[in-house]
């Protein structure tokens, strides 16, 4: 067992590509920086199968670089549970298990991290449409050139070139379950 290391347990096992989404889900939500920084020679991320005896048998262990914290644990709790369907249990190196009983309200954090995903992911697939239309990066609009000073990734974009659609809860609920 890694020194540190959040766990997801499940009653059935897995898929590759649902184990892959868990790591992901991971890195995406917990903190900068949490998932430990290794890979195989293969590139493959570390990630570990175990089974145990009782109802949640099927663990995937994901190595950390650090403790997760109370929060930052319930964060990741509550926004799996609240786009993965089935019953699991989640359990972190400092702390056996973290209880789903909680009162933690993610709405508002879970809203903006969300929001600001979908903004980005969909910049960056404009940005993909545009550069395969034959459209580049450049300092003012020219439709005869195709230049557009927004033809950049997201996190490299002034705020003030930042445009994107509002979404409505239910349109993030439907984007976080299709990436899971």
């Amino acid at each position: 067992m890694y020194q540190h290391h959040i766990i997801l347990c499940t009653q059935q096992a897995m898929p590759s590509d649902m184990i892959a989404k868990w790591y992901d889900f991971v890195k995406t939500y917990g903190p900068d920086d949490i998932v430990y920084p290794y890979t195989t020679i293969d590139g493959d991320v570390a990630i570990e199968y175990g089974i145990r005896d009782g109802d949640m048998q099927h663990c995937y262990i994901i190595p950390l670089a650090r403790d997760l914290t109370t929060d930052e644990t319930q964060f990741i709790v509550a926004t799996w549970e609240h786009v993965f369907v089935e019953d699991f249990d989640i359990e972190i190196s400092n702390q056996y298990e973290v209880s789903r009983n909680y009162e933690y309200d993610i709405n508002e954090e879970f809203e903006t991290r969300a929001r600001h995903d979908m903004k980005k992911w969909h910049h960056n697939r404009w940005v993909t449409e545009m550069s395969h239309g034959g459209w580049n990066w450049g300092t003012s609009f020219s439709e005869s050139k195709k230049t557009h000073p927004a033809l950049r990734d997201w996190d490299s974009l002034p705020e003030s070139h930042r445009r994107s659609p509002e979404f409505n809860q239910k349109e993030i609920t439907e984007w976080i379950r299709n990436l899971i």
